[in-house]
């Protein structure tokens, strides 16, 4: 069996939970031995460190970075900008404009998860999946950049990508009671969000 890191984060901004953590946890209570969970905090100091010895440690086949981002599908990212540019400050008050993530770095890193396969694995099981092609400038995208850029230095046949999962019902409830600006967002269950990352691990 392949074995499959899942990478997700914890809740940040005016979130009291994240998706992402949530599916982590419940993978890591279900998971054989060839599965590794991470969760990180939403902070820009210390990712890199973390997620590389994670990686070294680990040395897994494939690496699925998870985060949470408004909207009504599953969103399967395209590509991961080395760049900073963080429309709010992160949970410990960094806040880069436009600043590169790596000195040195290529500009952008692509997954080379099978993402067209993925999309039509989930859309066959009724689950709305789009391939998105910005993975945005803050942490999300920071942990999509180096997952590869760390698979390219030290696990070159590894394969790495992330997913943007929507925000859960309560997420969506709390924000149409806390009467914040904007459109009322779209969630998804976190039952669904489940089976969506239980078909991913099982196609990669």
């Amino acid at each position: 069996m392949r074995s499959v890191s899942l990478i997700g984060f914890k809740p940040f901004a005016h979130y009291h939970i994240n998706p992402s953590q949530e599916l982590v946890r419940y993978f890591s209570t279900i998971a054989p031995h060839s599965l590794h969970t991470l969760i990180l905090p939403v902070q820009q100091d210390g990712l890199f460190q973390t997620v590389s010895e994670h990686i070294q440690t680990h040395k897994p086949d494939a690496v699925i970075g998870i985060g949470q981002a408004p909207g009504g599908t599953i969103r399967l990212e395209r590509v991961g900008l080395n760049v900073a540019d963080f429309r709010i400050p992160d949970t410990a008050g960094a806040q880069p404009s436009a600043q590169p993530l790596i000195e040195g770095a290529p500009d952008a890193y692509f997954s080379n998860l099978p993402l067209q396969g993925l999309q039509q694995r989930l859309l066959d099981a009724s689950i709305p999946t789009t391939i998105s092609d910005s993975a945005g400038t803050y942490l999300c995208n920071q942990l999509l950049f180096t997952i590869r850029h760390i698979q390219k230095e030290h696990t070159p046949e590894a394969i790495g990508g992330f997913i943007h999962v929507p925000l859960l019902p309560s997420q969506a409830a709390e924000h149409i009671s806390s009467k914040r600006p904007g459109p009322a967002p779209a969630s998804m269950s976190l039952e669904t969000m489940r089976e969506a990352l239980q078909h991913v691990i099982e196609y990669v």
